[in-house]
């Protein structure tokens, strides 16, 4: 039940509001009387030849001074009480009013009884709307006969357009299955064997790459994946091309979601098989091709990275022969002692090997974190590369996968460089390509010129 200004009639809010009036009005009458007492104070004081007789009087004047001042006092502090009371009681009534809304439906349907008779004649009364409608309803028998013939004409003209849409619907629909069809042909994807163990989604996920390869990266990917075979395709011994079963090991549960890109592994495993398979003799063709001059990829690629780290140590130390010394130890792989550098040259190493940390960053720059770290045995690497397996008790000294035991390049730097490339080039990776032309710019126009020769012959 709500707690109402107005519960003993309209008459109690009105007296409410009037004796707040009343209050306002007296104070500031009490107010305006003091002032004036006031004024007569000073006249009197101010006048020439003092008060004089006029004593008596100023008494009294100063006595209903503090008479009326402080009955204005009492009058301001009995606003404020009134006023208080009334927020406090439009306050209490707002919040048991929410109380009273939130239950009433349900004192209601326990009491039917005291449910208010509603009032139906607002509902009765016509709204603009219903006018405006009403005037649409009667005259619209003249509409009715226009719209008719409007909707005849339409369904005249429907005909033909509904025959000729059915037309070129068919006419796509067979030049779409064509297209699959030749598709399928290219590739019989979906009947070949060598996927079986990917499934139907990553089968699919697979042939749409394919579909998509340019050329001759397309035709070298046709002409040799049925010379090797897929291995495993789930857990930890992914992510390898096995020479010895001829297999790619890919986790293609991650493949989808590589941040690399999407089905970068797969190709890139791919491309490793490709290169030892398309021969048959047993040597991966990135190592025997060479160009006119007679140079391998290993050799190229070499030349790049010497070539970028000669230039980036020139940034950081003038001296020529500090220069030759931090290149020498970097491109030496560990060959080189550290302690043979002055320890300025030492400081200035640590501040290269800084410079290629930030700017390998990110697998954008997978391809030459990767192998810039297979030249230098990882004095120069960024976030990708392969590392000794230290939880396995590696390190450098029988790492073996960069360098032989005799300190020989094992050839792996070409290896993983053409994987890379390939992977870009069949995936349609346009940002790790231009890092890969970026740091290899030689071996970038090798790699092209391997790739055309692998399709002419």
């Amino acid at each position: 039940m709500r707690i109402e200004l107005n519960s003993g009639g309209l008459a109690t809010a009105a007296t409410l509001s009037m004796m707040q009036s009343d209050l306002t009005g007296l104070l500031r009458g009490s107010e305006r009387m003091c002032r004036s007492f006031e004024l007569v104070r000073s006249a009197v004081y101010n006048m020439n030849g003092g008060v004089g007789c006029l004593q008596d009087a100023l008494g009294g004047i100063e006595a209903r001074i503090q008479t009326d001042s402080g009955r204005a006092a009492n009058v301001k502090q009995a606003e404020q009480k009134v006023s208080a009371f009334v927020d406090l009681v439009r306050t209490t009534d707002s919040k048991v009013s929410g109380i009273v809304v939130k239950n009433q439906e349900e004192f209601y349907q326990v009491n039917a009884w005291a449910r208010p008779v509603a009032d139906v004649s607002a509902s009765t009364k016509k709204t603009l709307w219903d006018k405006v409608c009403d005037w649409f309803g009667n005259a619209g028998d003249s509409i009715a006969d226009g719209w008719n013939k409007v909707c005849d004409w339409f369904r005249g003209v429907g005909k033909s357009i509904g025959d000729t849409f059915e037309k070129v619907k068919k006419s796509i629909e067979e030049f779409i299955q064509k297209k699959i069809d030749k598709i399928k042909e290219d590739f019989s994807i979906f009947d070949d064997p060598f996927y079986d163990k990917l499934g139907p989604t990553r089968k699919f996920m697979i042939f749409l790459k394919i579909s998509k390869m340019k050329e001759p990266y397309r035709s070298i990917y046709l002409d040799n994946y049925k010379k090797y075979s897929i291995g495993n395709t789930e857990g930890k011994d992914t992510g390898y091309y096995s020479p010895d079963d001829n297999t790619i090991n890919v986790n293609m549960s991650k493949q989808f979601f590589d941040e690399r890109g999407a089905y970068n592994t797969f190709f890139h495993e791919s491309g490793h098989a490709i290169d030892y398979n398309y021969q048959d003799d047993g040597n991966y063709y990135s190592l025997t091709y060479k160009n006119a001059e007679g140079k391998t990829l290993q050799d190229v690629l070499y030349e790049d990275v010497r070539e970028d780290i000669t230039n980036t140590t020139a940034k950081y130390a003038k001296d020529p022969q500090s220069q030759e010394q931090i290149v020498n130890y970097l491109m030496g792989a560990r060959s080189v002692d550290i302690s043979t550098l002055s320890p300025t040259d030492q400081a200035i190493v640590k501040q290269i090997q800084a410079d290629y940390r930030k700017r390998f960053s990110g697998a954008v720059n997978a391809s030459p974190s990767d192998v810039y770290g297979g030249v230098t045995n990882n004095l120069i690497i960024g976030d990708y590369g392969h590392r000794p397996d230290t939880k396995n008790g590696e390190t450098y000294n029988n790492f073996g996968y960069w360098y032989d035991q005799n300190g020989e390049a094992t050839g792996f730097q070409s290896l993983e460089l053409w994987a890379e490339y390939y992977s870009y080039a069949a995936t349609g990776d346009k940002g790790n390509m231009k890092a890969l032309a970026k740091y290899f710019p030689r071996s970038k126009e090798f790699l092209d010129e391997m790739a055309q020769s692998m399709v002419n012959s």
